[in-house]
């Protein structure tokens, strides 16, 4: 059962990192640079709230009982046996496998595991963008909560991905591809930063952008459906398993409301993203990566539009082009009032987005410091 009550700690972390915002911006203004307060508290909170979780979201349901039953390295089974009882990618398998033969605490584990992905953030945010804190704001506002909770395996493939942005920047092909292929052991969707690299890297152009726009928008409206090409792509290729997870997805695929709060924010996106293109390409012309990375989201998000978990899962791929896009408009912005509306809008839509999207019983927050849940409760709780 919904209960608005669910949505309360989210909000109170949205405003959390919209205060330190505010203050970095108040800090720049004032000729500041030393940001280490700003990212000790940036830090501190996403430990705090992400690192110290008990079990949020779903997916805690595969994880959990993975993690418990896993062999390690003092059970005396070969890798090989420990690895072929799981249908995930063996990185992955490893990967936990090493840690638990370390640390067997789970809670331990979901520690460290968002560690990691702050120090992702920490590189990608440190060397892309003007306001460090605005980052991790726009993180969590445009699916930062659902990759910390949910995403484990594909976060890393994600993770490996933001590292190697900076070999497309130089045209470094051989580090990429080597990046991106060592993800594809975490996650499979990885096959889609390998072929993504020579799209990420072009300027596109105007006619390209608006072509692309209007032409999804008619499938879109129209319900013009494309989901069985991947099922033919992937069964050509003989790779059984992205085969199967997609004759599943379309199975049990879904049809959008034609015009939601989500439709009208993702176009909304795109239409930033062709006027202001050139604007933002000149002023930092890596930022070419993540406009085009956009594009690939809002393209894999309507082409496939009836298989609402795969459009999803494929085009969260690129949705860390959001946090740069919009740090880097607002950055961009002369006008005092403009870079106040924009604020405005975003912390509107965010608190409209938390209240509607996390009130579910499974979004319930627990801290391990305050409220001990065996995983047999948290089982109950979540399936509600």
């Amino acid at each position: 059962m919904n209960n608005i009550i669910y949505s309360f700690p989210y909000l109170l972390f949205l405003f959390y990192l919209f205060v330190i915002t505010l203050w970095e911006f108040s800090l720049k203004r004032k000729g500041r640079r030393d940001l280490l307060g700003i990212k000790i508290v940036i830090w501190f909170g996403f430990l705090f709230f992400f690192g110290l979780r008990g079990f949020v979201n779903t997916d805690c349901l595969s994880y959990y009982p993975f993690f418990e039953r896993l062999k390690t390295v003092w059970d005396n089974f070969s890798y090989e046996t420990i690895v072929s009882e799981y249908d995930w990618e063996p990185g992955f398998i490893t990967l936990v496998y090493f840690f638990k033969s370390i640390i067997p605490n789970y809670s331990v584990w979901i520690f460290v595991w968002t560690l990691i992905i702050l120090i992702t953030l920490n590189f990608l945010f440190s060397r892309y963008l003007k306001y460090y804190s605005f980052g991790f704001l726009l993180f969590f506002i445009f699916d930062g909560y659902g990759i910390v909770t949910n995403l484990m395996r594909g976060c890393i493939a994600m993770s490996l991905f933001l590292y190697s942005v900076q070999y497309i920047e130089r045209g470094d092909s051989k580090k990429y591809f080597l990046i991106n292929a060592i993800g594809c052991l975490f996650h499979i969707s990885s096959v889609l930063y390998l072929l993504a690299y020579f799209f990420l890297r072009r300027k596109l152009s105007n006619v390209f952008l608006l072509a692309v726009f209007v032409i999804l928008n008619l499938l879109y409206w129209l319900r013009i459906d494309f989901s069985d090409v991947l099922v033919l792509i992937f069964d050509n290729i003989s790779y059984e398993r992205m085969t199967l997870l997609t004759e599943a997805y379309v199975k049990n695929g879904t049809s959008k409301n034609l015009l939601s709060i989500g439709y009208v924010e993702r176009s909304f996106t795109y239409i930033v993203v062709m006027v202001m293109y050139a604007k933002l390409c000149t002023g930092k012309p890596g930022n070419v990566i993540f406009l085009n990375s956009y594009v690939l989201y809002y393209i894999l998000f309507y082409f496939f539009w009836k298989i609402d978990v795969a459009s999803q899962r494929m085009a969260g791929l690129f949705v860390y082009s959001y946090w740069i896009i919009y740090a880097e408009l607002y950055a961009t912005l002369k006008i005092a009032n403009n870079k106040r509306l924009l604020l405005v809008l975003l912390i509107i839509y965010s608190s409209l987005k938390m209240i509607s999207g996390k009130s579910q019983p499974y979004h319930q927050y627990k801290n391990i410091l305050f409220h001990y849940e065996r995983f047999e409760e948290a089982e109950r709780r979540i399936q509600m």
